[in-house]
């Protein structure tokens, strides 16, 4: 039986493709309610009256869609920036199951504790820091990334290599630095993404007002939760300027080739030999191990059929088997040693892409992570 399902999301992202028009494909009917362009985006008191007007915009629509066409399920991922507990809470009260997505649990998994009482389920990209959420919450289900099939996708299996290694991302600072390396290293790369030809990166920008919303409601939370030392980092490196990173210069540029069209990443993937996956989060030494944490590019590559070449997280283990479906790193050095083994190595690099295919298919298709938490809802299709 099909369901009628409100997804709340940010517009013009991910979560339209992977999440809403996923849930399309299995047959059930979706509408979307878009809050803002990022899930990032801060009101603060100047836009204090937008946010109310679009919190009260969203409430009318599920009431809307329960007194019509009926509401099966409210599927959301909102932080606290965004949603109001006293919109929350009225929606709590229509008596529909609504769940709430946090793709950041290492970094941002104190966002939504504020809204977390009024959720059903808060589902949960990774296992770490779910014990923290799950204090404010009902209940807590891991729900990892994971990619559409190929089937959905409606493409075929491009075997020609047209790309060496690629890598396909934002020019976060991280990034910069160990990208910088193996440009020094004479590596054959590809790099498709925003800000890479410029000094520019894509972090977002801090007000006055978003710093004390933060230390207003999440310091105390978070104490508890980490401890004094980790609190201490966090509040170093969001106060601190981020570490210098290199640019690149003109005759490098040709390295560059700009943003990539969503519906051009498969071919990508299955076009490069080597499609290299960077997970960390924080600007560590690049010659250590990283904070990392699962992207959803670790379940699109393998999806397609591409090797992915990816730096260990942690949790991705239970995903796909290391040096058999793909290859994992963990420093620099690593890295570049394994982009030179398996640029020599074709066949073995081909039998572990295609390993790493069928395994997304069999485990990790959206299909299946939704299928799951009906399951837990007790939602029956």
């Amino acid at each position: 039986m099909p369901f009628n399902i409100l997804v709340v999301v940010e517009k013009n992202s991910w979560m339209d493709f992977h999440l809403a028009d996923s849930l399309v494909c299995m047959g059930h009917t979706v509408t979307r309610f878009y809050f803002g362009n990022c899930v990032n985006e801060f009101y603060g008191y100047k836009r204090r009256q937008e946010q109310i007007e679009k919190n009260h915009a969203l409430l009318t629509t599920a009431k809307k869609l329960q007194d019509t066409s009926g509401l099966d399920l409210i599927f959301c991922y909102v932080y606290d920036d965004f949603l109001l507990p006293k919109y929350a809470e009225a929606l709590s009260h229509l008596n529909v199951p609504m769940v709430n997505y946090n793709v950041d649990m290492p970094s941002h998994w104190f966002r939504q504790i504020r809204i977390a009482p009024y959720f059903d389920i808060m589902l949960c990209a990774e296992r770490r820091n779910m014990e923290h959420l799950a204090r404010y919450a009902k209940k807590v289900f891991y729900f990892p990334m994971a990619a559409r099939s190929l089937q959905s996708n409606k493409v075929s299996i491009s075997s020609e290599k047209k790309y060496a290694v690629t890598f396909l991302g934002t020019a976060f600072p991280c990034r910069r630095r160990i990208i910088a390396e193996l440009v020094k290293s004479s590596i054959p790369l590809s790099i498709f993404g925003k800000c890479w030809d410029s000094v520019k990166s894509d972090d977002y920008i801090r007000n006055t007002s978003q710093v004390l919303f933060y230390a207003l409601h999440y310091v105390w939370p978070r104490f508890k939760a980490e401890g004094l030392g980790d609190l201490w980092k966090s509040f170093l490196r969001y106060c601190s300027p981020h570490h210098k990173t290199e640019f690149f210069a003109s005759t490098q540029s040709n390295i560059f080739k700009g943003e990539l069209p969503a519906e051009n990443m498969i071919t990508l993937f299955q076009q490069s030999k080597i499609n290299i996956g960077l997970t960390r989060y924080i600007d560590d030494d690049p010659n250590i191990f990283g904070h990392c944490q699962m992207k959803l590019r670790d379940f699109e590559v393998p999806m397609a059929g591409g090797f992915y070449l990816v730096e260990k997280s942690p949790g991705y283990e239970e995903m796909f088997v290391d040096g058999e479906e793909v290859v994992m790193w963990r420093t620099l050095p690593e890295l570049i040693e394994k982009i030179h083994f398996y640029l020599k190595h074709d066949d073995e690099r081909e039998t572990i892409a295609s390993r790493g295919q069928k395994r997304a298919m069999r485990d990790h298709t959206w299909t299946q992570r939704f299928q799951s938490l009906f399951t837990e809802l007790a939602l029956h299709e």
